[in-house]
């Protein structure tokens, strides 16, 4: 099942997914959530930067693997775990949004309603 899954992935993806593709295939809602799982350290597989690029990138076989592992109920491969969450990782990608069309940090609202 994996083999085919990757098969699949990597024809219509290739060996790296990376923007849209990776925040879908990893079942993250939008490009924030995804960010925010990286700094937490609890995206699963790991990712890495790609040097002139935006964004956060995944070997496509990486995806494939925790996918059909998540479906049996298994946890990420012992040498993913942890990896994304080291300071660096974290200070490098909170200044980095997957395929957000600009730079500036997003700030959480604080209102409070009268």
């Amino acid at each position: 099942m994996e083999t085919d899954l990757h098969r699949r992935l990597h024809d219509e993806f290739g060996p790296v997914l990376g923007g849209q593709e990776l925040v879908k295939a990893l079942g993250f809602k939008s490009a924030e959530a995804l960010r925010r799982a990286v700094v937490r350290g609890d995206v699963g597989v790991k990712t890495f930067q790609l040097p002139g690029r935006k964004g956060r990138f995944a070997l496509t076989e990486d995806v494939a693997r925790w996918l059909v592992e998540a479906r049996d109920g298994g946890r990420a491969p012992p040498d993913h775990q942890g990896a994304i969450g080291d300071a660096s990782v974290q200070s490098n990608f909170s200044q980095q949004v997957v395929n957000r069309p600009d730079d500036s940090p997003r700030e959480e609202s604080t209102r409070t309603d009268p």
